[in-house]
């Protein structure tokens, strides 16, 4: 049996751990308003109809998933990266199907994400 880590060692894993997590929840978060914005500039650009077939057929996922994202964007433009909520926070309601569509469903083989 392996003798417990010292109780300091222990608490610097965990401050590292949370560190890491909250890093990339929060680069998430940047990732998912960048995402917004460049949906928002090629639906301007292109207009309705061929922004509704670009999501479709060169992204791969719902009109309603694309709006998720724009909206996402339009509520957190301004704020600066440091300022950013965690992804708990943010409730874009992006978690269920957004990523199902864009990691494909584990269960019928690799999507487009995977």
């Amino acid at each position: 049996m392996t003798p417990p880590e010292p109780v300091d060692l222990i608490a610097s894993y965990l401050d590292d751990a949370a560190a890491e997590i909250v890093g990339r929840g929060r680069q998430i978060v940047a990732d998912i308003i960048a995402i917004g914005r460049k949906l928002l500039e090629v639906k301007e650009r292109v207009g309705h109809g061929r922004y509704e077939a670009f999501v479709r057929d060169r992204l791969g996922f719902s009109l309603s998933s694309a709006l998720r994202f724009v909206r996402a964007y339009q509520m957190l433009k301004s704020a600066k990266l440091t300022d950013l909520p965690s992804l708990e926070t943010v409730r874009i309601d992006c978690a269920g199907p957004l990523f199902t569509e864009l990691a494909g469903d584990p269960e019928a083989g690799a999507g487009r994400g995977a």
